[in-house]
């Protein structure tokens, strides 16, 4: 009857350490896992913002230097104004 006794005692310390281990692992990972959400969401607005700002520059290019056989806005300007005078 003890060493039944003995093995379930043993049993049930087992798991109360399993348990314990899975909190303690939970508890040192959780805020590794948060921080990981919270880069990959920046990460992802960042690429956003890198995007908008590739557009702007390549708008620019096209606006100030002659891109893509483009006439740039002074040749517009520069065009429209001889034609007036």
């Amino acid at each position: 009857m003890k060493a039944v006794e003995q093995k379930s005692n043993k049993e049930f310390e087992w798991f109360d350490f399993e348990t314990r281990m899975r909190k303690l692992v939970v508890d040192l990972i959780q805020p590794t896992i948060l921080k990981i959400n919270e880069d990959r969401e920046n990460v992802s607005a960042l690429k956003a913002a890198i995007k908008a700002e590739q557009i702007r520059v390549n708008e620019l290019e096209t606006a100030v230097f002659k891109k893509e056989g483009k006439d740039t806005h002074f040749e517009n300007i520069y065009t429209k104004f001889t034609e007036i005078v």
